[in-house]
């Protein structure tokens, strides 16, 4: 978290819930494929936060890769 800019932290955990919702939507829905879409792109997401604002951390955290 970057204690320095909470305006843009509020936005990022705004926009965190929200996908949240996104996927809970999606699986009431019957719509697996699209809430593993939505589940991937907020992985990443936090991977890239991880790599701007957590140096060393993004190595510790791995994103499940689906098998091909």
């Amino acid at each position: 978290m970057d204690r320095h800019n909470l305006i843009r932290e509020y936005r990022r955990f705004n926009f965190a819930h929200m996908q949240h919702h996104a996927v809970v939507d999606a699986l009431i829905n019957g719509q697996g494929a699209r809430a593993e879409a939505l589940m991937r792109e907020h992985a990443n997401a936090t991977l890239r936060y991880a790599d701007i604002f957590g140096a060393g951390v993004h190595e510790r955290m791995k994103v499940i890769q689906r098998p091909d």
